[in-house]
C-alpha cells in the first residue's frame, strides 16, 4: 500500500513538472508551481492513507466524484451545467450528497469542493457524516498560503493509490457487460490492477506502469481519455459513482493493449 502511494505520488509530481503543449502552440505547466508547492506540503500528511481496495473487496460502498464548486456561479456558464442559478446548483448538490452519504461507506471527492470556502464545506460534511468523507485536494482547495497546513490538519490527501484483484473486476464486467466481456484477454492482465486518484488527469505515458488507471476530476467535461476515469460531476450526472459503475470493457482493452505494447517493446530491445 505505501509503495503504491509512493509510486503514484511520483507520477503526479512528474506530471506537474512536464510541460504540456497548448492549443495556442505554447507550453504550460499542467498543475503550476504554487499548486505543486502546496501539494508537497499536503503529501507530508502520511498518517491516514485508507486502503480503498481493501474496502471495495470487503463489499463496502465506496463512491467517487469531483469538482462540486459549491457557490461558484460562473461554473454554470463555463461548463454548461443545467442549473438556472448558483442556489439551484448548490441545492441539487446538497441533496445528492445527503442521498449518497446514506448509502455509502466512504465518499471520495477528488477536489474543488468550493470556489470560496472549501475548508468550511469540508468541515460541514465531516461534522454531518463523520468518517464518511475523504477529500483529495484540488487546485481551488489549495489556494491561500495557509491552505496546505489547514488541509493536512483536516485529513485531506494530495493523492491516493490502491489495487483490486482482476478476478473481482472481471466479475463486475461479466455481470454488467456480458456481450463485451469476452473481448477482453483476461489472461494478459496481472493478478491486480492499480488505480491512482488525484485531482488532475495523468497522461497514460506518465502512469507508473501499464496496469495503472488514473481516477481524476478537473476537466469538467463528460467522457474519459485512455487509461483514465473522469469523475468530474459533469461526467457523472452530478451523482457520485462506484468504481464498478465506472469500469468498462473498453478500459480493460486499453490496459491489455498497454501491456502488449510494453512486452513487444521489451522483446524488440532484447
Amino acid at each position: 500500500m505505501d509503495n503504491l502511494n509512493a509510486q503514484w505520488a511520483a507520477a503526479v509530481k512528474q506530471h506537474a513538472i512536464t510541460p504540456v503543449l497548448g492549443n495556442d502552440g505554447n507550453y504550460y505547466s499542467p498543475i503550476g508551481r504554487k499548486t505543486l508547492t502546496a501539494l508537497e506540503a499536503v503529501w507530508q500528511n502520511t498518517a491516514a492513507y485508507p486502503d480503498l481496495g481493501e474496502m471495495i473487496e470487503a463489499g463496502k460502498a465506496v463512491r467517487f466524484w469531483s469538482d462540486l464548486h459549491f457557490g461558484h456561479a460562473n461554473i454554470i456558464k463555463y461548463t454548461n451545467r443545467p442549473f438556472s442559478c448558483v442556489q439551484e446548483m448548490d441545492d441539487v448538490l446538497d441533496t445528492n450528497l445527503r442521498g449518497s452519504f446514506l448509502e455509502t461507506d466512504l465518499l471520495v471527492n477528488l477536489g474543488d469542493l468550493s470556489m470560496k470556502v472549501p475548508l468550511e464545506v469540508h468541515h460541514r460534511l465531516n461534522l454531518a457524516w463523520p468518517h464518511k468523507h475523504l477529500l483529495i485536494a484540488g487546485n481551488h482547495d489549495l489556494r491561500g498560503s495557509k491552505a496546505p497546513l489547514q488541509w493536512s490538519a483536516a485529513g485531506a490527501l494530495a493523492s491516493l493509490a490502491f489495487s483490486l484483484p482482476v478476478t473481482l473486476v472481471r466479475s463486475w464486467v461479466e455481470a454488467d457487460h456480458p456481450d463485451e466481456a469476452c473481448l477482453v484477454d483476461w489472461t494478459a492482465l496481472p493478478c491486480r490492477l492499480k488505480f491512482g486518484c488525484c485531482h488532475w488527469p495523468i497522461p497514460a505515458d506518465l502512469l507508473p506502469g501499464p496496469d495503472w488507471v488514473c481516477i481524476h476530476g478537473h476537466t469538467h467535461r463528460p467522457g474519459s481519455d485512455r487509461l483514465m476515469l473522469n469523475v468530474s460531476v459533469e461526467a457523472l450526472g452530478f451523482h457520485p459513482c462506484t468504481l464498478r459503475e465506472l469500469i468498462s470493457p473498453s478500459l480493460l482493452l486499453d490496459i491489455c493493449q498497454n501491456i502488449r505494447v510494453l512486452i513487444e517493446g521489451q522483446c524488440t530491445t532484447a
